[in-house]
């Protein structure tokens, strides 16, 4: 998320602008998912410090994470990443 938002000019240095960020790509590219891909991309990295998943709940974050590095690997490699 970070990488991308750097193509763009944007050095987001908290996780609150993070969670902006999020918010405003999901509303350019109109796709929902990529909001609740976030949250289980969130999920895992809170679970790194508390290790309140289950080993099921980690699987499942962890294929949500795959979908979204795709989307993303996506938008850095296209001539328009920020779908403006």
């Amino acid at each position: 998320m970070k990488a991308l938002a750097a193509r763009e000019g944007r050095m987001l240095r908290s996780h609150h602008e993070l969670w902006e960020y999020v918010n405003e790509l999901v509303e350019r590219l109109g796709d929902a998912e990529v909001k609740r891909l976030w949250h289980a991309a969130n999920a895992l990295h809170r679970n790194f410090y508390e290790s309140w998943m289950t080993p099921k709940s980690v699987a499942a974050a962890l294929e949500d994470v795959k979908l979204l590095v795709g989307k993303l690997r996506k938008l850095l490699q296209s001539s328009n990443c920020s779908a403006r």
